[in-house]
């Protein structure tokens, strides 16, 4: 890995995130997004939703069915870290 890759991953991090002091324990950080942040993962999404939108295109009403109740009993099937439903 050449020097300059090395120091442009903080540089990026820096424009895509900033670190807070934790109001409980100012020893700590909390990550925050940017507003480039939020427009990248914004982005992303799009980008996301598109590419699954053109994968699906073709798919047989049933199928698609099938594969949404899949993919919402897959992202139900734990709790996120507060316990609560991830959907």
């Amino acid at each position: 890995m050449s020097a300059e890759a090395v120091v442009a991953v903080p540089v990026c991090r820096r424009e895509v995130e900033q670190r807070r002091p934790d109001p409980h324990d100012q020893r700590a950080r909390i990550p925050h997004l940017t507003a480039r942040g939020t427009a990248a993962l914004t982005q992303v999404g799009g980008h996301r939703r598109a590419a699954f939108r053109e994968r699906l295109a073709d798919g047989d009403e049933a199928d698609l069915a099938r594969f949404a109740a899949y993919l919402l009993r897959y992202n139900t099937s734990w709790p996120s870290a507060d316990g609560k439903s991830r959907v």
